[in-house]
């Protein structure tokens, strides 16, 4: 478990970074979970199908793989990532009147707002106030 955040005048929030082995059985084709460990300590409980706990488990690894797909994959590789090229494009190809504007400018639509709108909405930002006693 990690502490996403230590402000005062936040809750704490935290996250799981849960391991899970999985299985290919054989003469199958699907991929099955045999034991997840929420914890990443010595001593952490190691979740098994036949435990009662394990639906909790299989809870806390879907969370998770959905925090990296929300704030790695979609969010940081796709929304953050492609700002500064819609700046550019918006600065230089535009200003110019290029053919290269009018065919990316339908794909640049409405992302600096959504970007905009998900710094607002999922991410804090730490102010010097946060810092001083």
């Amino acid at each position: 478990r990690t502490v996403l955040s230590e402000n005062a005048s936040w809750p704490k929030m935290y996250y799981y970074s849960p391991m899970v082995l999985f299985s290919v059985p054989e003469g199958d084709d699907k991929l099955m979970p045999l034991a997840i460990q929420i914890e990443k300590t010595a001593k952490a409980k190691v979740f098994t199908p036949d435990e009662q706990e394990w639906t909790y488990a299989k809870m806390v690894v879907t969370s998770a793989d959905e925090n990296v797909h929300e704030w790695l994959s979609h969010l940081g590789k796709t929304h953050l990532t492609i700002e500064p090229q819609i700046v550019a494009a918006w600065n230089q190809l535009k200003s110019v009147n290029h053919d290269l504007y009018d065919f990316l400018s339908p794909h640049y639509q409405d992302t600096l707002f959504l970007s905009w709108a998900a710094r607002l909405t999922l991410l804090y930002y730490a102010t010097p106030e946060d810092w001083s006693d």
